[in-house]
């Protein structure tokens, strides 16, 4: 067996008392300072304590109050090393300081005493929990309300200035504080001071922050500050405050007016703006008036508002008369300082031109670039596009004046008014505001302007138009609007029907966009290329009809071309002349475009359909990559010399394509041509010519290429089958089906004038 020796052993020996022992613990720790501030209270508060026995034997203990304090229960037993709980409640019913004591007992052992303290809250004296700051206090830019607490977090004074107070004798001024940070070179600092006559302040020399200790918060009760102070002042730095309560405002009427001057812009008929009244005071605010300088404004507001209440006030611009008004708003109260504020209205003239600028322009107005919206127009910066607003003809009396209301986005903002006497073919500045704007709207009027039948332009950069009012719309100024398929037609249009087979019709929308009645005369510069549906036109204002254009098909077939020309009476109106272009192709004669797949005339293998990035941008066949693909056309009729057309596309230049040909039911094949493009992707435009009359059927040999837009020569279906051969055309006998010369399938109920094939014949639709 071991042996292990201990040897010089120090230790402090405690004896456990014989008899009880009382001692005062909160939250299991003694209670060494027996001095306890229960703060602001606006319900009852509580301290929570136990009593321990800290000796032996049982510890029989009463408890009781004073100041109004209460103590539960009254009595507590306590075994020796035990504790038991008892609750110390400081009531809320009674506004007001509270002290008072609480007093521990127990037979032959020293009496426990603990002094207490607290605010029970008066709902008539101030209060700031720092939500907001009432009406009346002041902060400077050095404190910020946040979380529900005012901070000073800055070497800088944050202030706190307070409204007229009244100081009742003996009573405290109580906060709450804590540290913004545990710096030690940041000092906190909470000095008060007060002023009897609201210019000289009395500085109490104590700084009520001086034991401030971060994450913990400490209450200030101040005393001293006499009854005669009228206005309290904290300087703060580095603290959070909170609770800020004590004495009281004054008992009455204090009128609070929340209004800015008032823009009411440019109105059309009544228009009300709004401002607030409160009585921020403990007495009725009484015999409340308002006073317009200008009787076109008309106030309505209450006589009286109770204390803490408010009214929204409606402040009234009458449309009856129209015209530039202003007014001074004079707002009063039994015992109040007047409080005063201006307002000013355009009341627009309905006689004359309105225009508000809202979403879009009526009838007749041009715009180039402004953007609308329920804001009003806005001109950006279009570099060398010019942005611009343009009217039709309007008529000025020599008194006239044109009111409008603008703004400017920038500094280098602007708004130029041109006018034009010549239907706007030249025009003449009259008049730029740049200076003039600014970043809030304002009214302006052009005045000076000869009297006359003009048009006006309107431009603009960075700058804002809310409306314009003034000059009269002529009432005898029709003006032409031009439109196909909903789109606008100007001057030097071109209508390109494109390659046509048979008859197509183009819609022409003839509008009315100005004011009497449009007399119209429509020509066409090659009448027998092109036929129209009318020549003479007579539109009332916002009228529209419409004029048909056709291609007239006769034995000529190629590129045709007119001018049409919409010719308004009125010196003021211009001529739009419009070039309609097309080409005629003879719908007789064999035409393959390949927009609808292959036809199944089309003998095919290896070929394909698709748009190629280098084609002409149409679907076009497509020879895969074999060297076997070949496509053959349907069995086509021509008399010797005539020519089929056709476009190639080549993307290499070491893949020719090679057109050959046969006369005798594909029975023998022979070469017409072999094409080599000069360079990758050679668009090309080819033929070929029959070299005796018959029936020939071509085919094309590619690796690469594409072919599109055949036509020439006849499709026939019922030439002789030498050698037993069947030929393609019985592909299509079925007499319920109609085809059109490409072998096409068509519906046989939507057929237009023209040659088509049914039973393997050809019939003539008028």
């Amino acid at each position: 067996m071991s042996r292990s020796a201990i040897d010089d052993v120090e230790y402090d020996s405690y004896e456990v008392p014989a008899s009880p022992l009382m001692e005062l613990r909160m939250n299991d720790k003694k209670v060494s300072n027996l001095s306890f501030d229960l703060g602001l209270t606006v319900k009852d508060s509580l301290l929570s304590f136990t009593l321990a026995n800290v000796g032996a034997g049982t510890l029989e203990a009463s408890l009781s109050a004073t100041g109004g304090y209460e103590v539960s229960p009254a009595t507590l037993c306590v075994e020796g090393g035990q504790v038991q709980p008892f609750s110390v409640r400081q009531p809320a019913d009674i506004p007001g300081t509270m002290s008072g004591t609480v007093t521990i007992t127990a037979p032959d052992l020293e009496p426990i005493s603990v002094s207490l303290r607290g605010i029970v809250r008066d709902p008539d004296k101030i209060y700031l929990n720092f939500d907001s700051l009432p009406q009346g206090w002041t902060l400077n830019e050095y404190g910020s309300l946040a979380d529900s607490s005012l901070t000073a977090s800055s070497w800088n004074d944050a202030v706190l200035t307070s409204p007229a107070v009244e100081v009742p004798e003996g009573e405290e001024l109580f906060f709450r504080y804590t540290r913004t940070s545990d710096a030690s070179y940041q000092k906190p600092t909470v000095t008060v001071a007060y002023s009897d006559d609201e210019g000289n302040w009395t500085e109490m020399e104590t700084n009520f922050a001086d034991n401030a200790v971060y994450q913990q918060w400490s209450y200030a009760h101040i005393s001293g500050i006499p009854t005669s102070a009228r206005r309290i002042r904290l300087t703060m730095r580095y603290v959070v405050i909170d609770d800020l309560y004590g004495f009281s405002l004054p008992q009455k009427a204090i009128m609070q007016v929340t209004a800015a001057d008032q823009d009411f812009g440019m109105i059309a008929a009544d228009s009300a703006r709004f401002f607030l009244v409160r009585n921020e005071g403990t007495a009725p605010l009484n015999d409340l008036k308002a006073v317009s300088s200008d009787p076109h404004f008309s106030v309505s507001l209450p006589e009286s508002i109770a204390p803490g209440d408010s009214a929204m006030v409606s402040l009234t611009l009458a449309a009856g008369e129209s015209g530039l008004f202003s007014t001074l708003i004079t707002v009063s109260a039994t015992n109040q300082d007047t409080v005063s504020f201006r307002a000013e209205g355009y009341v627009v003239n309905q006689d004359a031109l309105w225009l508000p600028l809202r979403d879009s322009l009526p009838d007749g107005w041009k715009n180039q670039g402004w953007e609308l919206s329920d804001d009003g127009a806005h001109a950006g910066y279009g570099g060398q596009e010019t942005r611009s607003i343009i009217s039709p003809r309007l008529l000025i009396d020599s008194n006239d004046s044109l009111v409008f209301r603008a703004a400017r986005e920038y500094e280098s903002g602007w708004i130029r008014f041109y006018l034009s006497s010549d239907r706007g073919a030249t025009w003449q500045m009259l008049k730029e505001y740049g200076s003039q704007l600014s970043d809030t709207a304002r009214t302006f009027s052009l005045k000076d302007i000869p009297a006359g039948d003009y048009m006006f332009r309107i431009d603009g950069s960075y700058a804002f138009l809310y409306g314009l009012n003034g000059f009269h719309l002529n009432d005898h100024a029709p003006s032409l609007t031009l439109t196909q398929n909903g789109l606008p037609v100007s001057d030097g249009f071109v209508d390109d029907f494109g390659i046509l087979y048979h008859p197509v019709e183009h819609v022409y929308e003839v509008t009315n966009t100005g004011t009497g009645i449009l007399s119209l005369h429509v020509s066409a510069s090659q009448e027998h290329l092109f036929a129209l549906s009318d020549t003479v036109f007579n539109l009332k204002a916002d009228s529209t009809a419409t004029l048909t254009v056709v291609p007239v098909f006769d034995d000529n077939f190629g590129i045709r071309q007119t001018i049409i020309t919409f010719a308004p009476e009125g010196e003021q109106m211009l001529p739009i002349a419009v070039t309609a272009s097309v080409v005629t192709r003879d719908s007789t004669k064999f035409h393959e475009d390949f927009e609808n797949g292959f036809s199944p005339l089309w003998s095919n293998n290896g070929w394909e359909i698709e748009t190629p990035f280098y084609g002409n941008g149409t679907r076009m066949a497509s020879a895969t990559n074999t060297d076997s693909t070949c496509l053959v056309t349907p069995r086509l009729r021509a008399l010797k010399g005539d020519s089929l057309l056709f476009e190639a596309m080549l993307p290499w230049t070491d893949d020719p394509l090679t057109v050959e040909y046969s006369y005798d039911e594909q029975a023998t094949w022979n070469t017409a041509s072999v094409y080599n493009a000069d360079n990758n992707n050679a668009y090309l435009c080819l033929k070929f010519t029959a070299p005796e009359d018959g029936c020939f059927f071509l085919r094309f040999v590619s690796k690469y290429g594409y072919l599109d837009n055949f036509y020439g020569f006849t499709y026939e279906p019922n030439a002789p089958q030498p050698n037993g051969l069947l030929h393609t055309a019985t592909r299509i006998n079925d007499s319920t089906v109609v085809y059109d010369l490409a072998g096409r399938k068509l519906n046989p109920h939507a057929l237009t004038p023209g040659l088509y094939i049914r039973d393997e014949k050809k019939f003539i639709k008028k």
